[in-house]
């Protein structure tokens, strides 16, 4: 499918009902023009290979379209994320069409970190001070490796290469150096 196709069956379905997607990042715009896409009457799936995992992005209006999509795959192994306030919410669904949970992730926030950062922090008898090192741009390509080796690739969404060094640039990513 290419991906202007997709684009467009999206804008024509999203006058029917609530459109609900797995793709928070907006990867099908980002995308190359050809990507493997499947649709119904009122969903689209698209499969993103990404470091040997074949993710799928959903958007759908009617999750038992979606259900007749997904049936539609081969055996491969698949990946499917979804996020909720209610981990609940689409379990069933997606165990009825074969998935299993590998992971379940909560995302947590705090306005203000200055207490656990600070040293009355009950957290600072863990403080190592060889961590917490600027990364620098000529490490981009280890720092990327030592991760994709380290995290499983089906639960772990990690920046690619190009977004790794642009973090660096800003001075978001620190490290733990080897003082020896």
């Amino acid at each position: 499918m290419q991906k202007i196709e997709g684009i467009r069956f999206l804008e024509s379905i999203k006058n029917y009902g609530l459109m609900q997607t797995n793709d928070y990042k907006r990867l099908l715009y980002i995308m190359e023009e050809e990507i493997e896409g499947y649709y119904a009457e009122k969903s689209m799936i698209i499969v993103q290979e990404d470091h040997g995992v074949n993710r799928i992005l959903y958007y759908t209006i009617d999750f038992s379209d979606l259900s007749d999509i997904l049936k539609k795959l081969d055996q491969q192994e698949y990946v499917l994320e979804f996020l909720t306030k209610n981990p609940e919410e689409k379990k069933e669904l997606f165990e009825n069409l074969g998935f299993q949970v590998l992971a379940r992730m909560k995302r947590m926030a705090a306005k203000d970190c200055n207490f656990v950062l600070n040293e009355k922090s009950p957290l600072a008898i863990f403080y190592n001070t060889s961590i917490g090192h600027l990364a620098r741009e000529n490490e981009t390509k280890e720092i990327h490796q030592i991760l994709w080796n380290v995290f499983d690739t089906r639960i772990s969404r990690l920046l690619d290469e190009e977004e790794l060094k642009e973090a660096i640039v800003k001075q978001e990513i620190t490290i733990e150096r080897d003082l020896f």
